[in-house]
């Protein structure tokens, strides 16, 4: 929408709210979205960010559209902080992705030694 204020125009975005899911409470919505979000946080490496969803109820085992939990991203992406939280939290290093492979695989894919041993450890 945009919208003409004086001589200048400037875009106005519209919030429009998620659509809900049938059977889905507000409750359960919003545990799947900070779910949905541990994801990215993980993959990203953003501890602290990890760390506040997780203490605000969220489902760890939740996999991305394309099978990777938050602990299968973080092994992947190197951060060694964030698997030590997951992990401390229960997350299961050997958890498979659709394709077969656990955190301590792709963690060795990616030549993260130390993260390999650290979840071979757990």
């Amino acid at each position: 929408m945009v919208k003409a204020v004086g001589s200048q125009e400037c875009a106005v975005e519209e919030v429009v709210r998620p659509k809900r899911r049938a059977g889905l409470s507000d409750r359960a919505r919003t545990i799947a979205e900070r779910s949905r979000r541990l994801v990215l946080m993980a993959a990203l490496g953003h501890a602290y960010a990890v760390k506040d969803l997780l203490k605000r109820k969220c489902d760890f085992t939740v996999a991305d559209e394309e099978g990777y939990t938050a602990l299968h991203r973080a092994a992947y992406n190197g951060h060694s902080e964030v698997v030590a939280i997951l992990l401390a939290k229960g997350a299961d290093p050997l958890v498979r992705t659709p394709w077969e492979e656990t955190a301590i695989d792709l963690a060795g894919d990616a030549g993260h030694e130390a993260l390999v041993a650290m979840l071979e450890r757990w």
